[in-house]
Parts: structure tokens; C-alpha cells; sequence
């Protein structure tokens, strides 16, 4: 092997650094560009977390689902739209009629430019309320690659975020068990013999407060 030859690769630097913290990637939302100031994006699903990557240097940001408060889609300045990712992103953001170019009478249509597009991520976290992702930053086109790819990221991301919120609620709404039925539950244990008589004594005695 060269000089170089154990450097390690960027995915494999932000993996160490995200297992070292007990998370898990089951997801990569975005590879982000550490050049240009974009954060990484990487999920945990089995633990119901989102880490934030901002270069190779720095420490990850990560948060619980439920500290995901809302996102937002920026563009060229005005806000596009805002959580809710079940329902199609507003404009030419979802871009079926954008690249009509010539219509039936062949005369060509005036494509919109886009000067800025950027998502934000609003968490319950006071020192880094607001993770800010630029995609575009200069002029370009609508119906260009750049625009038509960084609008599909920004969709695929936008309804991951939807679903670690519902996810968040739906755990969230489950009643917890009664003391009775984790008592059923435990001397359901107790039959089985998963437990002892003295464990299930002391579980029931917890419970009940005695």
C-alpha cells in the first residue's frame, strides 16, 4: 500500500463517528457536500433519530424524532412550503408541467429562473434551532438538471421528515398498560415459567405501590 493508503473515505469517517455515539445508519438521506457547507443527513430508524453531519471535523448533531418540530422549503427567497410532506411540494417544485417549452403553436415559453433553494430543518434544540440545506445557490434554470434533481432530493427528504413526525405521534398516542395489565402480563410470564413466583411477587408488589 502507498502513503496514503489507509486514508480513510468520508462515509467511512462519519460512520465511526455516528457508531461511537450508539447510532445506527439505516438510512442516508443526503450525502451532503462538506465543500460547499452542506450538511449530511443519515437516519436511525431502529433508535428514531436523525444525525446531522456538517464537515468531516465536526461533532455529528443528532436528535430524537419527536425534537423535529416542522421543515421548510425556501425559494429565491419566499417560503414554498412547510411540513406536511404528504401532499405534493406547492409551485414548479414537483416539476410535471415545467419543460413545456414549445406549445402547440410552437412558440416558446419564457422558463422561470431560480435563484436560491434551499430546505430547513426547524428541531427543539436551542443552541441549533434551524439546520439550513442550500441546494441551489445561483441563477438557473427550472427545467434544468440541477433544479429537477434538487427538488426530487428535497421531496425524498421532506417525506422522510413527514414520517419520522407521524411515527413520533403514533408511539406517542399508544396508552400506556394499567397496573392490572401488566400484572396480567407478568403472571402471564409466570404460567409460562419465563419468571419466578418470587420475581412475579416482587413485580406486583412495584406496581401496586406496595
Amino acid at each position: 500500500m502507498g502513503l496514503f493508503g489507509n486514508k480513510k473515505s468520508k462515509k467511512e469517517i462519519i460512520s465511526e463517528k455516528l457508531s461511537a455515539k450508539g447510532f445506527k445508519i439505516t438510512k442516508e438521506l443526503y450525502d451532503g457536500d462538506f465543500l460547499s457547507g452542506t450538511p449530511a443527513l443519515y437516519m436511525d430508524d431502529e433508535n428514531n433519530k436523525l444525525a446531522v453531519v456538517q464537515s468531516k471535523k465536526s461533532e455529528p448533531l443528532i436528535y430524537d424524532y419527536r425534537d423535529i418540530l416542522d421543515f421548510e422549503v425556501m425559494e429565491n427567497g419566499s417560503s414554498k412550503q412547510k411540513g406536511h410532506a404528504g401532499s405534493a411540494i406547492v409551485g414548479g417544485l414537483m416539476f410535471g408541467t415545467v419543460g413545456a417549452i414549445a406549445g402547440a403553436s410552437r412558440k416558446k415559453k419564457e422558463i422561470p429562473m431560480c435563484k436560491s433553494l434551499s430546505l430547513s430543518i426547524i428541531v427543539n434544540n436551542p443552541d441549533c434551532p434551524r439546520i439550513d440545506i442550500p441546494f441551489i445557490t445561483s441563477q438557473v434554470k427550472e427545467d434544468s438538471l440541477l433544479y429537477k434533481t434538487s427538488t426530487q432530493i428535497i421531496n425524498q427528504i421532506a417525506s422522510e421528515l413527514e414520517y419520522m413526525k407521524n411515527k413520533c405521534k403514533s408511539e406517542n398516542s399508544a396508552e400506556p398498560l394499567s397496573a392490572a395489565d401488566e400484572i396480567k402480563k407478568f403472571k402471564s410470564l409466570l404460567d409460562d415459567g419465563t419468571i419466578t413466583q418470587n420475581e412475579f411477587d416482587m413485580k406486583k408488589k412495584q406496581l401496586l405501590g406496595l
